[in-house]
């Protein structure tokens, strides 16, 4: 999953911002990365789901340790307890300007 290609916005926030500060920063970033979503997941999954994100977006526990785990699936992880170190991939797939991102659509290339 592509975090930006060529003129693509990242950012990269704690989720603890608040629900509404991330849904005002959909406006302005191509791809947010939500860093510590332990404690707000339901709230963020709540966000994404009502602006059509959860398809094109990803969850990621404890990466780069032997214990990483990723989720394409976001509804499951609802109500789930997940690690301090855990993160959102958020592709804003329906952010207007120019031409849709690379990377959205829910198509996901086999490793």
């Amino acid at each position: 999953m592509p975090l930006a290609d060529t003129d693509d916005t990242l950012a990269i926030v704690p989720a603890g911002y608040g629900v509404e500060m991330l849904d005002r920063l959909l406006a302005d970033f191509d791809t947010l990365v939500l860093m510590k979503v332990n404690s707000m997941l339901d709230q963020v999954l709540d966000l994404l789901e009502a602006r059509g994100l959860m398809e094109d977006s990803a969850f990621i526990e404890r990466a780069g340790t032997p214990e990483e785990r990723i989720v394409h699936d976001l509804p499951q992880l609802r109500g789930q307890k997940v690690n301090y170190l855990s993160l959102l991939l958020v592709r804003n797939c329906h952010r207007v300007r120019g031409p849709m991102i690379r990377g959205c659509g829910g198509k996901r290339k086999a490793k």
